[in-house]
């Protein structure tokens, strides 16, 4: 039996969270500003969907060995990816092969933030650069937003993967160097009764569910 899921998650800021958008931002005075889009509203931070859905790839591939799968795709570049299907490829995709199940929409976030002054460190001496200042702009800890996730077409396996995966998501670095906790809202998320029944599927779905925002 496939099925499809709706989940709505709840990330929470565990460390300082930035989704860089490169370049200067004059306005903020920082080297790495946050992401943002414009709209009727004013300016808003922006967490684009593939930012999660590629560290929920990357969660799957780490603890693909605790899910008892070998030799799985290691590698989230897509020009590194070969011709091999697997419980990552065939949950996410992969070029010229199976499209993605899985759908992560992004958030928009209407929350303050700072900026903080960092040392640049060389990756080969690992010295402090001269001159190597920098500034890097970051939502604080304890913020709260909210992404929506589907999964179309999955087979109770695929699910087992995709919870484990979202589960990890909290031990997990996102963006530079941040981190969140993830809850999933239960009361705004959709997923056939007979699914949580599974018994990797109730344990994870109990320990991370809310019953309300």
């Amino acid at each position: 039996m496939n099925f499809n899921v709706e989940l709505r998650l709840r990330l929470e800021t565990k460390k300082k969270f930035i989704v860089g958008a490169g370049g200067l931002s004059v306005k903020i005075k920082s080297d790495a500003p946050f992401l943002r889009v414009r709209g009727k509203g004013g300016s808003k931070l922006l967490v684009p969907g593939s930012t999660i859905k590629g560290v929920l790839r990357t969660s799957l591939i780490r603890i693909s060995n605790l899910l008892g799968y070998r030799r799985v795709t290691e590698t989230v570049y897509p020009n590194k990816i070969g011709s091999k299907l697997d419980i990552v490829t065939n949950l996410f995709g992969k070029p010229h092969g199976p499209e993605s199940k899985i759908f992560v929409g992004s958030a928009l976030l209407d929350e303050e933030t700072n900026t903080l002054t960092h040392v640049k460190i060389d990756d080969a001496t690992k010295i402090a650069e001269e001159m190597g200042l920098f500034t890097a702009e970051y939502l604080s800890i304890k913020k709260r937003f909210y992404v929506d996730l589907k999964g179309f077409n999955l087979n109770i396996e695929e699910f087992r993967a995709l919870m484990a995966s979202i589960a990890e998501l909290n031990y997990e670095r996102i963006g530079r160097n941040g981190a969140v906790g993830v809850k999933i809202v239960k009361e705004k998320s959709k997923v056939p009764r007979e699914v949580l029944r599974d018994p990797l599927v109730k344990a994870i779905w109990e320990e991370l569910s809310l019953e309300d925002i």
